[in-house]
């Protein structure tokens, strides 16, 4: 939690409005977690997952296809947003409540 704080007061300090912390980054994805509008009285957080769906190589592997595909099947059922990017990845977000974050964080952080 410290983390997404720290980022939120430096944002606020320089009177931007959004904060974006990465929990978890590999080759073909990306995790993250971030606040808008935060320096307004109405700020939301957010979780946002990047898939990217080939490799730089840009070899075709049908295996993790399928397994991204189980993936985003999941995200969509939990009620993310998928978008297709034009860099061949998908964006999948959700909107949280600041509850959910602290949770989010406190299990990949403190393990």
């Amino acid at each position: 939690m410290v983390g997404i704080k720290k980022a939120i007061e430096e944002v606020k300090t320089l009177k931007r409005k959004e904060a974006y912390k990465i929990l978890d980054k590999k080759t073909n994805y990306m995790i993250g977690i971030g606040a808008k509008n935060i320096t307004s009285k109405k700020s939301y957080f957010f979780i946002e997952v990047i898939v990217s769906l080939c490799s730089k190589s840009g070899k075709l592997d049908l295996e993790i296809i399928k397994t991204y595909l189980n993936c985003l099947e999941e995200l969509f059922t939990r009620n993310y947003t998928l978008a297709c990017q034009d860099d061949n990845t998908i964006l999948c977000d959700k909107t949280v409540d600041e509850e959910v974050v602290r949770l989010i964080l406190k299990k990949t952080f403190e393990y």
